[in-house]
């Protein structure tokens, strides 16, 4: 079966997991689809008919990034292009160019979409001062997705989607009074073997653990993706359901 994919490659991404994990959320579906951690929306961009979606992620390079795929989908296109034609040569002078700041959100949309797919495996990781600091990829075609670009500007502008950027536990807040809501907390997960970030704070166990109460505490059903380890064990081993399956690892193959 073939799937939406979205225009942007990003670590945890749900492109590969989708056969598991949509015909879980049809059996839960609801009208309102709420992703706290939307990542690169592969879990959005593939399960349709609901009849609104709350969108969001503390990653403010997804957000804007959408944003503007939502609504200046061709001068994003346009933008992305001229950074394009440069070439993967361009990548250090790219990363130091998005890394300063003082980019319209056009154009740092354009740069992150540029080193998104010049960079190595698409990974986005910051350091502790918030920089991103991975290093180029190598070779293979590098082309703007402009066909994914937009079908997913079609999929934000046709369906009624609200778009945020904050924190987790608000997203709980503010649909705490909705109705008809199935939640999709798609976290960073549980460290296997790396050290990743992908906001300048990271999500640790604490962040883990008010996840996991929020979602018990919801009165809307909630549907949370992990690593299965000992401690994702513990600590959800009073949840109603639980659902294991393999996953391929593209950045590390340990």
């Amino acid at each position: 079966m073939s799937y939406i994919n979205s225009p942007l490659k990003w670590a945890g991404g749900k492109g590969k997991a989708l056969k598991h994990i949509l015909p879980i959320l049809e059996k839960h579906k609801k009208k309102v689809f709420v992703e706290p951690f939307m990542g690169a929306l592969n879990v959005s961009l593939n399960f349709q008919d609901c009849e609104l979606y709350v969108l969001n992620d503390l990653n403010w390079e997804l957000y804007n990034t959408f944003d503007i795929i939502q609504h200046k989908p061709d001068q994003y296109i346009e933008a992305a292009q001229v950074l394009f034609a440069k070439g993967l040569d361009y990548y250090e002078e790219a990363r130091a160019i998005f890394n300063t700041g003082g980019l319209s959100p056009l154009n740092r949309a354009s740069y992150f979409q540029y080193i998104n797919k010049m960079s190595f495996n698409g990974l986005y990781r910051v350091n502790k001062s918030g920089k991103f600091n991975v290093p180029r990829g190598s070779g293979g075609t590098k082309n703007v997705p402009v066909d994914a670009i937009n079908i997913t500007s079609k999929f934000l502008n046709e369906k009624q989607v609200c778009l945020g950027c904050t924190e987790f536990e608000k997203v709980f807040e503010y649909i705490s009074e909705m109705e008809d809501v199935l939640v999709y907390a798609d976290c960073p997960y549980v460290s296997l073997n790396s050290n990743f970030k992908y906001t300048k704070d990271g999500f640790g166990l604490d962040k883990q653990e008010k996840l996991k109460q929020l979602a018990k505490d919801s009165k809307h059903t909630v549907i949370i993706s992990n690593h299965l380890t000992p401690y994702t064990e513990a600590l959800y081993s009073d949840a109603n359901e639980i659902y294991t399956f393999p996953v391929q690892r593209t950045i590390s193959c340990d």
